[in-house]
């Protein structure tokens, strides 16, 4: 499928291993994104999160998967709300069921860890303005396209290890 919508996304898939390339006039999209998100005035709740979904994820998920994507989404309350579980329905948005405490088997969670890990130990923002500073710095400038291939990369190596752990943590 990739193929077929490639230059629409401006992706191109190396191997099934190596990820997407970004091309820079959708970076800048994507980052226009990012900050438009960072500015919200309000706590993430299940109604913003599903206002989030509305509005971006389903025209993408749609115009570039023709609704055959499925959402990926961890145990976080807002993904579970009765609210957001009701939306999810009422729009067919199919999700992937996720488990709990598996931070291992996902790659947005080594971001996470590195990025709070950045704020706390390099930046170390004093106010609003320079946290918002400090989280664009950090994802214009450690967020790149190999580290992205490492993270994604490195779940095949993390599901031998559950697998002979019998589902135990990974320690990775």
């Amino acid at each position: 499928m990739l193929n077929v919508f490639g230059k629409e996304l401006g992706l191109v898939c190396k191997s099934t291993k190596s990820g997407h390339l970004i091309r820079s006039g959708n970076k800048e999209k994507r980052l226009q994104f990012c900050n438009s998100m960072l500015e919200l005035k309000n706590r993430m709740d299940s109604v913003l999160y599903c206002r989030i979904l509305e509005n971006f994820y389903i025209p993408f998920a749609k115009n570039v998967y023709h609704n055959h994507a499925r959402l990926m989404q961890d145990n976080d309350p807002k993904h579970t709300h009765k609210y957001t579980r009701d939306r999810l329905e009422d729009w067919n948005i199919r999700c992937i069921d996720w488990f709990p405490e598996s931070p291992d088997l996902n790659p947005i969670e080594k971001v996470w860890y590195q990025l709070k890990h950045y704020l706390r130990s390099e930046y170390k923002p004093t106010t609003k303005e320079e946290l918002m500073d400090g989280i664009r710095h950090f994802w214009k400038t450690f967020i790149t396209v190999n580290q992205c291939r490492r993270y994604v990369g490195h779940i095949q190596k993390v599901m031998t290890i559950v697998q002979s752990v019998n589902g135990d943590h990974s320690g990775e």
